[in-house]
């Protein structure tokens, strides 16, 4: 091989790979033919035997699709007729409670109640008489319903043929018989005073048992609680009838249970038992009965309860015809009726209804399970005692037995679901209705397969309100086997058609195995024809191939010696286009490629050494420009970080300062509108938009304040201020301030407090209370209608001195999305923030917590899921107070009794501010008064009016109140008028001041700031109602007042303003205490300047005046530091000093306007 030339070696290699396969190919070509012939044989037996299968598996599979379809569809159907019966009965005991309140507004006598009885009746389907013949052992009966005949049986139209089907309604009999078995109408004793019965009629005391229905009913007690329009709804009661046969009443049956053939004296059972005693049962409804505004007595109706059972027991869910005159068990195709605990109240069998023994009036023992009987019977305990506390619904399962003993003793047979627990359907009846809905499955009951429903019936009345499953529910068993019918028919029919196409099928093969081995024959002859042509062909091809492939090589080879010998403008021709052509332009190409490679190499050489230096240096000049760039980029950076600095604190304090300013007008919006919203005067209408301005003012002023606040954190001027804190009131407060919130959406409020955690720590409890308050309206606001809100505040933590307190607030609202969570705390940050959100808010409140808790040295957690709530917790770390008892603790002065009080009121003061406050108080008192500005005015109003009482302020302009009273006790003296009662009204509060007032004669004394309890007792000592009827003297000796002692000022002072103990002290309302704060520092620059004036001037009576009239403002205002400042200047400026420096005064007031 090696010495061969190319041209021979390629004509054998193409040889080879064409030749040799297409032999190969042709010898596996006949091969195969022959197994084909033996394949196609087997295979069309085989495939005649799967299609056989197939299309009796597909039939199979379609019939038990077809079952599956009928299943379903009878399953939706009987659901809906079960949401139609209940449907319907609730709405017949809704007409129940409309008769019922109808008669309590009629004028009730006998004649009423006995037309209203007449005029309430109801038809009710009856059958005729029935008889036991013996002969068949049934039960007959000779009159037979008739049914209308069609003349035309088909459709008119022969467009409608298809499918025509109709039912005629049979036409039963009827009876029209009263709803009520009972109407009547007893006093508060329950003595009957009118009344009409089928009953009993003679007129009982309803307040004993014994005088009720079967000696069972125990209403009485019940309805004493009952209002206007309230009405008491029974459960179902009827004495219970019993049967010791179950099913068919025959006299064989009889005679195996070892009794007389009485059908009559047993229960009632539809065809089973037509000539048995019915269930005479009645359903209690009750109402009170009141004339101008008292309760008088009691209306009561007994509703028959043959009426409640008309709708199951005509019921016929899987006949022909809807409706039925007579009930028949046997195939358990039956409707029939339960109560919400879970007691039968209608059935085919009035056995099976539970009722009472009327010789006791208690229930009558309902048919147990055979192992729960068993403990009944060991316990020697009365059934309903037994029952009382044993568990219901016990693993109820079919493979437990009834107790048969009691069936055979006594014939109790009563179906209570709850001890049924032989019959698991019953806890599925109840799953299915715990929600008031309805719906079904299919149980293998008796070793039949049924399907069995439950619907809820709506009727929520009375105690029937506290269950989801209204009054009860109807239930509705059917056999399965009867719907199958059809699909069974369909499937005779497949089978019918398979085995005729099996027999066309088996003709049609045979005569296929001939025509095939022909085709076999013809193939082979025609194989072996074209594999001889196609051998000469390819040899013919593969010698022109192999000498135009050598002729192209060799002119490559010529190419590359030329080459190799530097000849490199060499070039071979190209004569196709073909692969080889290509490779001949590609040898071109690289010859041409390297000639200019070789030359470009040659200049690079020549030239690198200038390229390199001139490189180098330009290097050099930009690592220059970029050290430049870089420090004035540095620069540059930093002058726009400070610019960004000073722009967020101008910002800042932008925004406090206009959240300020908004904020006055705002609180004078709020409480005037206030204040014409409790105004009789007005109409219904203008109090209305007065209480909309009021709410959309509230809501604007509750964003300024968390805007005012955001700023405060990012200005830095968010302070904590920690002193004693009472825990449990800051807790309380704000339990109590957002119950009523939580009550408007139905929400069940919960709050709980550790009883161990002490009364005072050391905190900051106005931060904590805004937490809290946020963290609570939160959980409102996101939580629906009917929801649930956890409080807790836990002590998880106790190192004596120390404790650890976590605060949780928990709710069952829409939840926060975990892609949401990370950044909620974020200011402007809302879970709702779509344009169309349900939820108002500026997404600032929990930012502002999460800030306020981490000054306080924590942090917010929070969990939450969605549709199932959220939870906000964090702990707190705080000091016990070293008194171990709060001033919050202390003894708190009796809150005087909110009396009526009477006359009219003289105030005298001249501090514009606190003529404002003393209006709120007593508008808010309903008292009526006169202001006037100093002591003339007051003496010259008290001659011209009648007046019960005064406020003298002490230091007033013109006449000061001291000289005000001795004028007006000489004009009583003079005109032998009974003294009115004068009260000093002052600020100033040093010790002896109280003995000094009233020994001038002064009935009693009144410190600035007014506590609200303190005018109380004033007002209680003097105007009273008591008072007036008792004709006491007005004179009150020992009160106790309260005496602010003297402070020096502080060079250095940890603010003690809180805006809580304005509202403590004065009892308004925060709108109304912010209205005043903001109308404070309206006027406050005018009276700084003012006593800075009298300071310049050197005028010691002036400071003296001014400062106590702005200490008076303060005062009200519980500004304590403020109080102290000016009451030392008023001091030494009484000794004629002169010389004060107001900086400390006005600090004091700049962080209050902060904290604010």
């Amino acid at each position: 091989m090696k010495n061969m030339r190319i041209k021979v070696k390629l004509i054998f290699l193409f040889i080879v790979i064409k030749v040799v396969p297409l032999l190969a190919i042709s010898y596996i070509a006949y091969n195969g033919v022959m197994k084909l012939d033996l394949y196609l044989n087997n295979s069309t037996k085989l495939l005649f035997d799967q299609s056989k299968n197939i299309i009796q598996n597909t039939a199979n599979l379609s019939i038990e699709d077809s079952i599956k379809n009928l299943d379903k569809k009878s399953q939706e159907s009987l659901e809906k007729i079960s949401y139609e019966i209940a449907n319907k009965i609730a709405e017949f005991l809704y007409e129940r409670d409309n008769d019922i309140l109808l008669l309590s507004k009629l004028e009730l006598n006998q004649k009423t109640l006995e037309k209203f009885y007449e005029v309430k009746n109801k038809n009710i389907t009856i059958h005729g008489k029935y008889y036991y013949d013996n002969s068949s052992s049934e039960y007959k009966n000779n009159e037979q319903i008739i049914k209308e005949q069609r003349v035309n049986t088909k459709a008119n139209l022969k467009d409608n043929e298809k499918e025509f089907n109709y039912i005629d309604p049979l036409e039963f009999k009827i009876k029209s018989i009263p709803i009520y078995k009972e109407l009547n109408y007893f006093d508060l004793d329950g003595k009957e005073i009118y009344k009409v019965s089928s009953i009993n009629e003679n007129k009982l005391d309803l307040s004993d048992k014994k005088n009720t229905y079967v000696n069972s009913e125990t209403y009485f007690e019940e309805i004493s609680k009952l209002k206007e329009n309230e009405i008491y709804v029974s459960d179902v009661i009827g004495e219970y009838v019993g049967s010791k046969i179950i099913g068919y009443y025959t006299k064989e049956k009889a005679k195996k249970a070892g009794i007389e053939f009485e059908p009559e004296k047993s229960a009632y059972a539809g065809i089973e038992n037509p000539l048995g005693k019915r269930f005479e049962g009645i359903v209690r409804f009750i109402t009170p009965v009141y004339k101008n505004g008292l309760k008088t007595g009691y209306v009561s109706m007994a509703l028959d309860h043959r009426h409640v059972r008309e709708f199951t027991d005509t019921s016929n869910p899987t006949g022909n015809s809807v409706k039925q005159n007579i009930s028949d068990a046997r195939l358990g195709n039956y409707a029939f009726m339960w109560d919400y605990e879970g007691k039968n109240i209608s059935h085919p069998r009035d056995y099976s209804i539970m009722g009472y023994d009327r010789s006791t009036g208690q229930k009558v023992m309902p048919w147990l399970s055979a192992d729960l009987a068993e403990k009944y019977y060991a316990s020697k305990k009365d059934i309903n005692e037994f029952l009382k506390d044993y568990p219901i619904f016990e693993e109820q399962s079919l493979s437990k037995k009834p107790n048969l003993k009691q069936l055979k003793e006594d014939g109790n047979v009563g179906l209570d679901c709850r001890y049924l627990n032989f019959a698991p359907q019953c806890e599925g009846w109840m799953q299915l209705t715990q929600n008031g809905g309805y719906g079904s499955f299919i149980i293998n009951w008796s070793n039949v397969w049924k399907l069995t429903t439950a619907a809820t019936i709506p009727y929520y009345t009375g105690k029937y309100a506290n269950t989801k499953r209204g009054f009860g529910f109807v239930s509705i068993g059917a056999s399965v086997d009867d719907f199958h019918s059809a699909a069974n028919k369909t499937k005779e029919d497949v089978l019918s058609i398979l085995e005729n196409q099996t027999k066309s099928m088996q003709t049609i093969v045979s005569s296929n195995q001939v025509e095939i081995e022909d085709f076999i024959t013809l193939l082979i002859n025609e194989l072996t024809i074209i594999t001889l042509t196609l051998v000469l062909i390819i040899i013919f091809i593969a010698v022109w191939m192999s000498d135009y492939i050598i002729s192209k090589i060799n002119n490559l080879l010529i190419g590359t010696k030329k080459f190799a010998n530097n000849e490199l403008d060499y070039r071979i021709k190209v004569t196709s286009k073909d692969e080889i052509g290509e490779l001949e332009s590609s040898f071109n190409d690289m010859a041409k490629e390297i000639s200019t490679l070789i030359s470009t190499q040659k200049e690079l050489n020549d030239h690198l050494e200038d390229k390199v230096d001139e490189k180098t240096k330009e290097l050099l000049q930009i690592n220059e420009t970029l050290e430049k760039e870089v420090e004035n980029r540095t620069e540059s950076l930093k002058e726009a970080l400070l610019k960004a600095q000073n722009s967020d604190k101008v910002k800042s304090t932008f925004l406090a300062n206009m959240s300020h300013e908004i904020r006055t007008p705002l609180n004078s919006i709020i409480g005037f509108s206030e204040l014409l919203a409790n105004n009789s005067d007005i109409d219904d209408s203008a109090k209305k938009y007065s209480s909309i301005i009021e709410e959309s003012a509230k809501s604007l002023l509750s964003i300024i304040n968390d805007i005012l606040d955001i700023s405060k954190i990012e200005s830095g001027n968010f302070d904590i201020n920690i002193k004693e804190t009472n825990i449990n009131e800051v807790c309380k407060n704000v339990y109590e301030l957002f119950s009523n919130k939580a009550d408007e959406k139905n929400i069940n409020f919960n709050f709980k407090i550790n009883k161990d955690i002490p009364n005072c720590v050391l905190s900051d409890g106005i931060r904590i209370r805004q937490v809290l308050s946020n963290l609570i309206n939160n959980a409102i606001k996101f939580t629906k209608l009917d929801g649930e809100i956890d409080f807790e505040v836990l002590l998880i933590e106790n190192k004596d001195e120390l404790i650890k307190l976590r605060f949780l607030v928990k709710d069952n609202g829409i939840g926060i999305p975990s892609n949401k969570l990370l950044n909620i705390f974020e200011p402007f940050i809302q879970v709702d923030n779509e344009s169309n959100r349900q939820y108002e808010g500026t997404g600032l409140g929990l930012s502002i917590s999460s800030h306020i808790v981490k000054l306080l040295g924590s942090k917010i957690e929070v969990s939450s899921k969605i549709d199932l709530g959220s939870s906000f917790w964090f702990d707190l770390e705080v000091s016990v107070c070293d008194s171990g008892v709060s001033i919050l603790e202390e003894k708190k002065e009796e809150i005087v009794p909110n009396d009526t009080f009477y006359g009219k009121i003289l105030v005298a003061e001249d501090n514009v501010l606190n003529q404002q406050l003393i209006k709120y108080i007593l508008e808010n008192l309903n008292l009526n008064y006169k202001i006037v500005s100093n002591g003339q005015e007051a003496i010259n109003e008290y001659k011209n009016d009648s007046y019960n009482l005064i406020l003298m302020d002490i230091n007033m302009p013109i006449v000061d109140g001291v000289s005000a009273f001795n004028r007006i006790r000489e004009y009583e003296k003079n005109n032998d008028l009974i003294f009115i009662p004068i009260v000093a009204l002052t600020a100033n509060v040093i010790k002896g001041d109280r003995e000094k007032f009233l020994d001038l004669g002064m009935d009693n004394y009144l410190t600035k700031p007014i506590n609200m309890n303190k005018l109380k007792q004033i007002l209680n000592t003097y105007l009273s109602l008591n008072i007036k009827e008792k004709n006491i003297e007005m004179k009150m000796d020992n009160i106790q007042m309260q005496n602010i002692e003297k402070k020096e000022p502080l060079e250095e002072f940890v603010l003690t303003f809180d805006k809580n103990d304005a509202i403590n002290q004065l009892g308004l309302d925060e709108i109304t205490i912010d209205m005043l704060l903001d109308n404070f520092f309206l006027t406050l620059d005018s009276d700084i300047n003012n006593i800075q004036e009298a300071i310049d001037l050197k005028d010691s009576n002036k400071i003296s005046q001014t400062a106590h009239y702005l200490k008076g403002s303060c005062a009200n205002l519980v500004m304590k530091d403020a109080v102290d400042i000016l009451q030392d200047i008023e001091s030494k400026s009484k000794l004629g000093e002169t010389n004060f420096d107001l900086k400390k005064l006005k600090e004091i007031f700049e962080k209050i306007k902060q904290f604010i």
